[in-house]
This record gives structure tokens, C-alpha cells and sequence, in this order.
């Protein structure tokens, strides 16, 4: 089997919350960056795009959302993991 030699893709994800632990979305992000991270080194991707959608969740999660989104993004520093964070109106789903 021949090994690929083409450029190095881009890998796209999204999650979607409504109201949903932080704690569990912490540990899932934190665990996709040292994913990523892995992916990057290898060569297995080049950078990782993470669109966090939130399903119109209450005010005051959204207000620790965004707290806790700025913490993990501070963490990452300049990481190969991008985020981009959509606050719909209504539950769309």
C-alpha cells in the first residue's frame, strides 16, 4: 500500500449543547485539544476548525459558557484548534 503524499487535510467538528454539564463539555474539549495536538504532530491534520452550536440554552449558562470557553481557549494558547461559537436563538432541534 502506497502512503498518502498529498497535502495535509483540515478536519472540521461540530458539538452541540443545550444546557449541558460544563463539566463534561471541559473534559470533551480538553480531551479532542490533546487529540488534536496528537493529529497535528503526526501530520494526520494541519489545523482542526470546532464550531460549539448552543441550542438556545438558559442566559445565565450561556454568561458560564463563555467563561469557561475563554478559560480553554486561554489553555490552548496557540493551538492548531480553532473555535467558533454559535448562540442560536431558538432550539433548533
Amino acid at each position: 500500500m502506497q502512503a498518502y503524499s498529498g497535502p495535509v487535510p483540515a478536519l472540521s467538528i461540530s458539538v452541540v449543547v443545550h444546557n449541558s454539564p460544563l463539566s463534561a463539555l471541559r473534559e470533551t474539549l480538553s480531551s479532542l485539544q490533546c487529540a488534536v495536538a496528537e493529529a497535528v504532530r503526526g501530520a494526520v491534520v494541519q489545523n482542526v476548525s470546532l464550531t460549539l452550536v448552543d441550542n438556545a440554552s438558559a442566559p445565565d449558562y450561556r454568561v458560564r459558557l463563555g467563561l469557561e470557553l475563554k478559560a480553554l481557549q486561554a489553555q490552548w494558547g496557540e493551538a492548531a484548534l480553532s473555535l467558533n461559537y454559535q448562540p442560536l436563538d431558538t432550539n433548533c432541534g
